[in-house]
């Protein structure tokens, strides 16, 4: 039973319990209303787009002030983040590369270690005939007069210089 006062008249927490529900009830009506129409669709669109925006600004100033600071940001890190991806991927190509050629210089010596071993074995005893030559040669000493009898340069071979001899010396004029 609703309360009332002596006067019979509905108490004050009544009367505010009502206007609560009248005013309740009417909001609803009014925003379903409002939500029916197409303009509220149009309206939270841009609301949505607005708070993007709004977001997509404070980034790029926190982005800003972290530069201006001289560290790093979002974007340092992700350029850096990709360099060191094509680096890596680089370096790993030339392991690749210096692994084949290891293989491939390691064929080559064992072919040579086999076609040496066989060789030397084929041609042993010319091969010391012809070192044996080579050691008893005699060597010519060369204390740079270029050749055997000091007949070289600087040695009073060619014609002194300032010695008029052949086109190279000035010519004499007849008198």
């Amino acid at each position: 039973m609703p309360e009332r006062d002596a006067g019979g008249q509905p108490s004050a927490e009544e009367q505010l319990r009502a206007l609560y529900e009248n005013a309740e009830s009417s909001a609803a009506k009014a925003f379903e209303q409002a939500v029916a129409t197409p303009s509220f669709g149009a309206m939270l669109a841009r609301s949505a787009e607005n708070v993007a925006a709004i977001s997509r600004i404070g980034s790029d100033v926190a982005d800003l002030v972290l530069r201006n600071l001289r560290l790093a940001g979002r974007s340092d890190i992700t350029r850096l983040a990709r360099q060191l991806h094509r680096t890596e991927d680089k370096l790993e190509r030339v392991l690749q590369e210096i692994e084949l050629l290891r293989d491939e210089l390691a064929a080559s010596q064992s072919n040579r270690e086999t076609a040496g071993v066989a060789s030397e074995t084929a041609s042993a005893p010319a091969r010391r005939t012809g070192s044996a030559s080579r050691r008893t040669g005699t060597r010519r000493s060369n204390p740079g007069n270029g050749g055997p009898n000091g007949a070289g340069r600087g040695a009073g071979g060619g014609p002194a210089p300032g010695a008029q001899g052949g086109s190279r010396g000035p010519r004499s004029k007849a008198s």
